[in-house]
C-alpha cells in the first residue's frame, strides 16, 4: 500500500513481476537493449529522472527520449513475452 497524506491507497501491482526470476529476466532484457535505448531507459526507470532531465543528461531532445523510451518498452515487452513462452 502507498501512503497518500493521512491514508493508504492500494497500489496496483498486477503488471509487476511477481518473482525473483521474473525480475531477473526483466533486468537481463534491459541489458540487451540497444545502447541508446538502454541509456535512456536506465536514466528514467532506474535513475528516476524526468524525460527533460534525461534529455539534458544524454544530450538529445525530449522527443528523442520519449521515442527511445517507447522503443525500449516495446522491446522489453517482446523480450519478456519470449522468455515467458520459452518457460512454458
Amino acid at each position: 500500500m502507498l501512503m497518500m497524506g493521512n491514508h493508504f491507497d492500494p497500489v496496483d501491482l498486477s503488471d509487476e513481476p511477481q518473482s525473483l526470476a521474473e525480475w531477473t529476466a526483466f533486468h537481463e532484457a534491459v541489458d540487451r537493449l540497444p545502447n541508446d535505448e538502454r541509456t535512456v531507459f536506465e536514466t528514467v526507470f532506474y535513475g528516476g529522472m524526468t524525460y527533460a532531465e534525461a534529455a539534458t543528461l544524454t544530450g538529445v531532445t525530449r522527443r528523442t527520449v520519449i521515442r527511445r523510451m517507447n522503443c525500449a518498452r516495446l522491446r522489453l515487452t517482446r523480450f519478456v513475452v519470449d522468455v515467458d513462452v520459452m518457460a512454458k
